[in-house]
């Protein structure tokens, strides 16, 4: 029989959902797991329509973005702490780069600078990777997005 611990009161719990003792509600990682990749491709999906539409990037989309999914998490799970903000900041950061990455891949077809004939799975991996490390717009999105999720988990 597992044992859920309140983070508010120090109470053992003989099951997940509301504290016995002082009516928190314990969270739940499944729910933060779920809501965190839901938001996650939700935002993603917004970030490539108003890119490939605009074809602009902003940094408030990324600070949209890392609210959106720790507000999620944070509203559906129920939880707190530094696990559901890990959860939280992993799938805003996966998802700005992969949203970000597939966009201007989007826009490099369109355009016709690169044809479709030369893509491929390990093609897009080496962009995101190169994204990540050397691309200072990126950079500076998914900082912005880390930054703002956690700035609302830990106002809450």
């Amino acid at each position: 029989m597992a044992n859920y611990v309140c983070p508010a009161c120090a109470a053992n719990n003989p099951e997940p959902g509301t504290c016995i003792l002082c009516g928190k509600r314990l969270g739940s990682y499944r729910r933060a797991l779920g809501a965190a990749l839901l938001s996650s491709l939700l935002m993603s999906g917004l970030w490539m329509f108003f890119t490939v539409v605009v074809r602009l990037q902003f940094p408030l989309v990324a600070c949209v973005f890392g609210a959106v999914v720790s507000y999620c998490v944070l509203h559906f799970s129920g939880g707190s702490g530094l696990l559901f903000q890990c959860i939280a900041s992993a799938f805003t950061l996966i998802g700005i780069v992969v949203a970000d990455s597939a966009s201007l891949l989007i826009l490099a077809v369109l355009d016709g600078k690169v044809t479709l004939d030369r893509l491929s799975l390990e093609w897009l991996w080496t962009d995101m990777g190169y994204r990540m490390v050397h691309d200072p717009y990126t950079i500076l999105y998914y900082a912005l997005g880390f930054i703002t999720g956690l700035f609302l988990l830990r106002a809450s």
